[in-house]
């Protein structure tokens, strides 16, 4: 109960800044919007229904289009973030029962269910056309990535063994889509850290500019079309540093990288008994340093780096915001995008890749895999052609193999919509409705 009159207090409060969103900025919203509108209610939109009823009736033309899917959000969060997870427990133990077909059919089954409870869709509407839809892959290549990402995590934190059976097949799969799935990457074991010898401060300063007794290092870290690289300059102690990451780097690689030169810096000099102040536009990294846990090993080289200057200064990590005309952050800028123009030597990845990289690998696959399935699914239906409206085309036939994944969803829409009007077509044939299907 109380958990009730607090979520309705909760959508009083937002629904009161929706309305004053709408109200002070003006975002040019259409005449026919009624939500969230002062004055406008469902009892408007009705009276905007009848008056169409009324200009049928005198003979005039009406044309309405309306779609939605009722409560679509709730219901799909609700199932990719309660039921899917449960569905999936311990994936890696049992997922080569996903290669039969009788549990494929099964699980099938039981995603339908979720997208029929979601779009309120014609019982004769395709299971595929739901999932490309809904942006859901099929319930068998869930569970495999799924698997295969803690077969991944299991391997990294040396916990996978040397495992024999069906289930360990898994890994091998994810290393030959994606050979950098072997190499090291980021991921530690859980670390708890509650005293530290630094400060993170996430709100934007008034001035930027050195106080009294203080040493302000400005860090930055980017990635571009030709590589990454990190910069760390500081016009008190003369420290310009441009370093160049590879190819394979992410920004926020980059951004940790860089205050970890900065620290390491600082202790080459010796400085003792300083005001040192670390500006830095990157605020999940901030984040990420003020967090209590830490499961990044370059965050933790960079917090255990932080943590050896600090003994003898004072240390505090600054927030600025990005390309705001300050004269520090647009040096450390300069500098990196010097190293991103470098050609790095030697072998790559030079540095342990992210670990959210290799889940993103992996749903690349995935992705890949429901193409795949879908376009053969279509291929099995013959070649057909969806056409609605002017110049909207779309053809579920050997193209949809290296269409992208928006025209794949549009072919599913397509298909949806053919599905149920199915019955209509011999009506909505005519001059008036730029709707066939052939």
């Amino acid at each position: 109960m109380l958990l009730n009159e607090v979520a309705k207090l909760f959508k009083r409060v937002v629904h009161a800044c929706l309305v004053e969103h709408l109200e002070m900025v003006d975002p040019n919203l259409a005449e026919n919007h009624f939500g969230f509108r002062r004055g406008r209610s469902t009892v408007h939109a009705i009276l905007r229904v009848t008056q169409a009823k009324d200009a049928v009736g005198k003979g005039r033309v009406v044309i309405v289009v309306s779609l939605d899917i009722s409560n679509a959000f709730n219901s799909r969060w609700l199932y990719t973030a309660v039921v899917r997870p449960i569905t999936t427990y311990e994936a890696v133990v049992w997922w080569p029962r996903t290669k039969l077909s009788t549990a494929r059919n099964k699980l099938q089954q039981f995603q339908r269910l979720a997208c029929t409870a979601i779009t309120g869709c014609m019982k004769t509407t395709p299971t595929a056309a739901l999932e490309v839809l809904l942006e859901l892959p099929p319930l068998n290549l869930f569970i495999q990535q799924e698997a295969a990402s803690a077969a991944v995590r299991l391997k990294t934190l040396k916990l996978w063994g040397t495992a024999i059976g069906a289930h360990a097949e898994i890994l091998e799969e994810a290393i030959n889509y994606k050979p950098l799935m072997a190499a090291p990457n980021d991921r530690v074991p859980k670390q708890y850290i509650f005293g530290k010898n630094y400060t993170v401060r996430l709100t934007e300063e008034q001035y930027d500019w050195s106080g009294t007794h203080e040493l302000r290092i400005y860090t930055d870290g980017s990635k571009t079309r030709t590589g990454s690289g990190a910069g760390v300059f500081s016009p008190e102690i003369n420290i310009k540093i441009s370093m160049a990451l590879g190819a394979h780097s992410s920004i926020y690689q980059c951004e940790c990288v860089a205050i970890t030169e900065a620290s390491k810096a600082v202790e080459k000099r010796g400085l003792i008994g300083h005001k040192i102040r670390i500006v830095s536009d990157s605020a999940a990294v901030l984040r990420a340093l003020d967090s209590k846990t830490i499961q990044s090993g370059l965050i933790l080289e960079c917090h255990q780096a932080l943590e050896g200057i600090g003994k003898h200064n004072s240390v505090t990590l600054q927030w600025i915001k990005g390309h705001s005309g300050s004269l520090g952050n647009d040096a450390a800028d300069e500098l990196v995008k010097r190293g991103s123009d470098q050609t790095l030597l030697g072998p790559e990845p030079i540095m342990s890749l992210p670990f959210y990289q290799l889940r993103t690998w992996l749903r690349h696959r995935t992705h890949k895999l429901q193409a795949d399935q879908w376009a053969l699914s279509c291929g099995t239906l013959g070649t057909t052609g969806y056409s609605v409206g002017v110049g909207v085309t779309c053809y579920a036939d050997d193209t949809l193999v290296t269409a992208t994944s928006k025209t794949i969803q549009g072919a599913a829409i397509l298909a949806a919509v053919d599905s149920a009007l199915s019955g209509l077509l011999p009506n909505l044939e005519g001059p008036g409705i730029p709707y066939r299907r052939f």
